[in-house]
C-alpha cells in the first residue's frame, strides 16, 4: 500500500476532503508549498523517481518541474463542480504514479525513459480540460470580481490571490478534449516539449490519447497492454491522499448579493419566480450576436428578495453586492444598468410587456419610446447559463432591448498586460445604450 500524501491530525472542517462549498466560498490561490508540503512532495518524488530510475538532474527538469506546474495550475479544482475539493490534482497525482508502475511491470526489457515520460504525462494531464466545465472567476479577500481566469494564458497566480467557483454547465464534450493537450503543452516546459516531440511515433501517442478524452482506464490500458479490469483492480494499491487543510471562507462584502443570487437560480428552477412572461422581472434577452443573456428588472427583483427575507431592508445594499460578483454586463462606461421600453397599455392586456426601437419596428417613434411609461432598467447577466444551467429558455417575447451601437469592448474580452493585469481603458461614451 502506498501513501502519496500523509498529513495526520489535520483540521477538516473545510478541506480538500470536503464538498461543503458554494458559489459564494472564496478560495485563496495556494503557493506550491502549500499545494505540495515539502515532505508529501519528496515522499511523492522518490515514488516515482525509483520507477524511471533518472538522474537528479533529468528528473528535476522532466519530472518535478511538471508535478509542480500541474498542482500551480489545477490548485485545488474539484474533477467535477460539486464534488470533492483537490480532485484533479489528487487523481492526477495517483493516476501517474500507477502508470508507470504498470508500465515497468509488465514490459520485459524495460521501456525507454522517453515512453515512460509520455505514459506519466499522460496520465498526470488527462483531466485538465475538466476546468472548462466550470467557471473560475479571481477575486479579492472580501470576494468582489475582479477577473475571470483565462486558463490558457497561464496558471492562477498569475491572476490574483483569490477566487470562486461557479458551475457551468454543458460545456462541449469537443471542447474538453480539444482544450486538454492545448493545456497539457502548456504545462510542459521546453526542454520537455522537445523531447516529447522527437520521436513521431510517441508524440503521436500522447497527442491522441490526449485529444480523444478516453475513459482513464481504458486508454491506459491499451498503452500499458494490459486488462482494463486489472487497470482498475489495482487502484487499491494507490490510497487516497490526506487532504491538505484548506482555509476557505464565506466573505460577508458579497453575502447579499450571493444570497440573492441563490434566492434567484432556486425560484427559477423551482417556478417560484416567474420569467419571459408579461409580468415577470426576469427574461431571457438576446444583447448581441453571440449570447443569451438574462434581464432582470430592478428594484422590483430586488425588492421582492429583500422581502421575502425580513433582515434585508435596502434593495439597493443587494443590488450592489450582487453587482461585485462579476456577473452582470458592463454597458459603456462600466454603467450596469441596462434599459428596456415597455408600454403599459399593452402590459395591461398580456399581449406585449416591453417593445424596443428595433430596426424596423415602426410602431413607435423615439419620442414614444423615450416617455418614462416605456422604459424599464434592470441589470443583465451576460451569460444565461449561468442563472439557467444546460436548460436555457428561449428569448422573451416580451422584453427587447433598445437599439445600440455595439462597439468591439462588448464583445471583446478586456485586454490584459503583460503582467497580466485587466486594462483599465473604459468603454467610449458611444457604445452606451441609446435612447
Amino acid at each position: 500500500m502506498v501513501t502519496i500524501f500523509s498529513k495526520p491530525g489535520m483540521h477538516r472542517a473545510k478541506s480538500q476532503s470536503t464538498k461543503s462549498y458554494s458559489e459564494a466560498t472564496v478560495f485563496p490561490v495556494l503557493s506550491i508549498e502549500n499545494l505540495l508540503p515539502e515532505i508529501e512532495k519528496n515522499h511523492y518524488l522518490n515514488k516515482v523517481q525509483e520507477i524511471v530510475t533518472l538522474s537528479d538532474e533529468y528528473f528535476k527538469i522532466f519530472y518535478e518541474n511538471l508535478i509542480e506546474n500541474f498542482a500551480l495550475f489545477v490548485q485545488v479544482l474539484p474533477e467535477v463542480y460539486g464534488e470533492e475539493l483537490g480532485g484533479l490534482l489528487n487523481d492526477g497525482l495517483r493516476r501517474a504514479l500507477l502508470a508507470i508502475r504498470l508500465l515497468h511491470e509488465n514490459r520485459d526489457p524495460k521501456p525507454h525513459p522517453l515512453f515512460v515520460f509520455a505514459v506519466f504525462s499522460i496520465a498526470l494531464l488527462a483531466d485538465v480540460g475538466q476546468i472548462l466545465r466550470y467557471r473560475v472567476m479571481i477575486s479579492d479577500e472580501n470576494g468582489v470580481f475582479l477577473d475571470d481566469w483565462y486558463p490558457f494564458l497561464g496558471s492562477m497566480p498569475d491572476f490574483g490571490e483569490f477566487y470562486k467557483l461557479r458551475p457551468y454547465e454543458e460545456t462541449p464534450q469537443s471542447l474538453v478534449r480539444g482544450a486538454t493537450p492545448i493545456i497539457a503543452r502548456q504545462l510542459l516546459n521546453e526542454t520537455s516539449i522537445t523531447w516529447l516531440s522527437s520521436n513521431n511515433q510517441i508524440f503521436d501517442m500522447w497527442l491522441s490519447f490526449l485529444n480523444k478524452g478516453e475513459d482513464w482506464a481504458g486508454g491506459l490500458a491499451k498503452i500499458l497492454k494490459i486488462d482494463p479490469k486489472e487497470l482498475l483492480s489495482r487502484k487499491a494499491e494507490v490510497i487516497g491522499i490526506i487532504p491538505l487543510d484548506i482555509k476557505t471562507f464565506d466573505p460577508m462584502g458579497t453575502d447579499l448579493g450571493e444570497k440573492f443570487l441563490a434566492w434567484l437560480k432556486k425560484g427559477l428552477d423551482d417556478g417560484s419566480i416567474s420569467y419571459n412572461e408579461a409580468n415577470s422581472t426576469v427574461h431571457v434577452v438576446k444583447t448581441n450576436e453571440l449570447d443569451l443573456s438574462v434581464f432582470l428588472q430592478s428594484p422590483e427583483l430586488f425588492q421582492q428578495f429583500c422581502n421575502i427575507y425580513a433582515k434585508t431592508r435596502d434593495w439597493i445594499v443587494v443590488s450592489k453586492q450582487f453587482n461585485l460578483l462579476g456577473l452582470t454586463k458592463l454597458s459603456g462606461s462600466d454603467v450596469k444598468f441596462e434599459q428596456f421600453f415597455s408600454d403599459t397599455q399593452e402590459a395591461k392586456t398580456g399581449k406585449l410587456g416591453f417593445l424596443s426601437s428595433e430596426k424596423g419596428n415602426k410602431s413607435f417613434s423615439q419620442s414614444q419610446l423615450a416617455s418614462a411609461n416605456h422604459l424599464k432598467e434592470g441589470l443583465v447577466i451576460k451569460d444565461a447559463k449561468m442563472l439557467f444551467g444546460a436548460k436555457v429558455p428561449p428569448v422573451s417575447q416580451f422584453v427587447r432591448e433598445i437599439e445600440m451601437r455595439w462597439g468591439l469592448d462588448n464583445v471583446m474580452p478586456k485586454a490584459r498586460n503583460s503582467q497580466g493585469a485587466n486594462s483599465n481603458t473604459q468603454a467610449p461614451p458611444e457604445n452606451r445604450l441609446k435612447i
